[in-house]
């Protein structure tokens, strides 16, 4: 039995329900009645519900009592209409009160009890099913307080942490699942306004720290929760990054493997290309070892081909000056750095070869060795030899007859003193300018076919320049003085050095540059030869007053043939082969010639012998 305070809160708790109810007895009279059912709180015990409620002299349609009378179990209303006053008591539930099996009451209600449990149902059904779509989702999920406490942890965050839902939601802080500063840097990127909305999802790669504090790369979604204004909370996705870098890292290994594959595909085309080339090629690395050498190659030079690549140049042929020069470009020598440098090898009587190499650098401008090729020359040696021969040949068949007629010309002129006109003189002094002129040019051709041949020079020996440049200038002193011209020659008061030098060679290049340097230079003008020395080298410059050159014809001076055509030039005779010859008998010695021009004011022309293998001074 309940106590008479249980009664009395249980009668409260019931008139303070929000719903409508009465208990009846089988025969529909009204036992008792929640407080304030009707408006003007008419008591309702004793009262037949139907008639009262209604004004029915019998139960309505479908009634749920008359249902729990025949059966005794809880019954609906589910007729939707009827004389069912919307300001009066609506019957729309019923359930039985049995005591020892036998029906007792019965209790009507304006309410569905199982409706509004299914409606329950279906407001929590997507609350639910929300829940259970995070909790299944791939991707990890933890929400968290602002005081650090999780309140969220899905089991996919706890497959990636490490640690277990339980463990996260009671003993773990979302400060701890981040490296040292990290949930500091995550709250700083979510609070700061340039990267998105406040509240809303921001975006953003960082690390997690998972339970066996292994650094875990993530993506992750994260917003702050707000109330009324303040942070309440944070919640964040992220994704799993891992599977992402290592199928990342298995492409670029892939790509890698690819590219490699393609670039020995590529390397063994260039190789059968290299292979099958008809000029010889040989490719060394940075200490002049050969990597690589093409049948080719191995045939101009009669290497054998029992011998394997790998050796130095010295390993396969026995020229010293060939494996000196190949060494010297697979070092990157500063003697052949730029343009392909040159050597020339011969082999026997008929057969030259010309031998090329050039230094070979990386993408990072790194050293790598050189690249040597060798193509036979032996048929354009032997054309040039028969030019030059020809040449030769014709030259001494001009020469002879056109010095007879320069002497007979001066005998006729000398005859004629004070007999002919002076206009008959000029005609007779021009005719034999022109043919010395032409003996000079041939006297020119002959030289270079000497030089192309190499019958030019003696055997090398020590020449003396000092002594060479005083006779050089005695000589040609008649020719300045015709044109009334100053020739000095200032030596250094050191006793010179001798060099290694063929003597005739070192006279012919004086010559043609003073010989220039008079016919440039106008009646009255200087030349001013002067010699030293250093330890390396002796220098000889050759001064004058003339003409000049212009700056865009200072790069063609020293090409067979060219002259300068202008006013200036036009009665000055030439061959344009002076200068090639001093320039080609100069690199024949090693040695080097510049020039330094101002037109209108004059020119420089300064020669370099080296110094090597000399004794001693006079």
């Amino acid at each position: 039995m309940r106590s008479e305070i249980e009664k009395e809160y249980l009668l409260k708790a019931v008139d303070a329900f929000g719903k409508n109810f009465f208990v009846l007895s089988p025969d529909f009279k009204i036992l008792a009645a929640k407080s304030g059912i009707t408006p003007d709180k008419t008591s309702l015990t004793g009262k037949i519900c139907h008639k009262f409620f209604f004004n029915r002299e019998t139960p309505c349609p479908c009634c749920p009592v008359v249902t729990i009378i025949k059966t005794s179990f809880p019954a609906l209303h589910h007729e939707k209409k009827g004389a069912i006053d919307p300001n009066k008591i609506s019957c729309i539930f019923a359930y039985p009160v049995l005591e020892k099996g036998k029906l007792e009451s019965i209790v009507v209600m304006d309410f569905d009890l199982p409706t509004l449990g299914d409606l329950e149902d279906k407001l929590q059904r997507p609350s639910v099913f929300l829940q259970k779509l995070i909790v299944s989702a791939p991707d990890g999920v933890i929400a968290a307080d602002k005081t650090g406490k999780i309140l969220f942890f899905s089991e996919s965050a706890a497959k990636i942490t490490g640690h277990t839902v339980e463990e996260a939601l009671t003993d773990l802080d979302i400060r701890e699942i981040y490296p040292p500063g990290g949930a500091q840097d995550v709250m700083w990127f979510l609070r700061k306004d340039g990267f998105g909305p406040k509240g809303k999802l921001k975006s953003f790669p960082v690390e997690l720290l998972s339970k066996n504090k292994a650094k875990v790369p993530i993506y992750l979604d994260a917003a702050i929760v707000y109330e009324a204004g303040c942070e309440m909370a944070t919640i964040g996705f992220f994704h799993d990054l891992r599977d992402e870098i290592k199928m990342q890292d298995t492409l670029d290994k892939t790509k890698l493997k690819l590219l490699e594959a393609e670039k020995m595909a590529s390397q063994s085309r260039i190789r059968a290309i290299i292979e099958s080339l008809p000029t010889g090629v040989a490719v060394t690395d940075l200490h002049g070892r050969i990597i690589l050498m093409n049948p080719s190659f191995r045939s101009l030079l009669e290497i054998e081909e029992s011998l394997e690549i790998g050796g130095y140049s010295s390993d396969y042929v026995e020229d010293k000056e060939l494996c000196d020069f190949v060494i010297k470009v697979s070092r990157h020598s500063n003697e052949y750095t730029g343009d392909a440098a040159a050597f020339e090898l011969v082999l026997s009587k008929d057969k030259y070869l010309m031998i090329r190499g050039r230094p070979v650098v990386g993408e990072k401008n790194e050293k790598l060795g050189a690249v040597v090729t060798c193509v036979d020359i032996s048929n354009i040696k032997v054309l040039d030899r028969l030019k030059s021969e020809f040449l030769a040949k014709v030259s001494h068949e001009l020469k002879s007859p056109l010095s007879t007629i320069h002497q007979q010309l001066a005998l006729v002129l000398g005859d004629m003193a004070g007999e002919a006109y002076e206009k008959d003189l000029k005609i007779l002094a021009r005719a034999k300018e022109r043919t010395l002129g032409l003996i000079s040019l041939i006297g020119d051709l002959l030289d270079l076919s000497r030089i192309d041949v190499g019958t030019f020079f003696h055997e090398p020996g020590f020449a003396q320049i000092d002594d060479i440049l005083q006779k050089t200038v005695l000589f040609l002193g008649d020719m300045a003085k015709s044109k009334n011209q100053t020739l000095t020659l200032k030596l250094s008061k050191r006793p010179f050095p001798s060099i290694l030098a063929d003597s005739l060679a070192v006279e012919s290049v004086f010559g043609n540059l003073i010989t220039n340097a008079i016919n440039y230079t106008g009646n009255g003008g200087k030349i001013r030869v002067e010699a030293d020395y250093s330890d390396k080298h002796v220098r000889v410059s050759v001064k004058d007053n003339g003409i000049g050159i212009k700056k865009e014809n200072l790069d063609k001076i020293f090409q067979r043939f060219y002259r300068i055509k202008e006013k200036s030039t036009r009665y000055t005779t030439g061959s344009g082969l002076g200068l090639p010859i001093v320039k080609e008998l100069l690199d024949s010695m090693s040695g080097d010639v510049n020039v330094k021009s101002t037109y209108g004011k004059g020119s420089t022309f300064t020669v370099f012998f080296p110094i090597k293998n000399n004794k001693p001074s006079k």
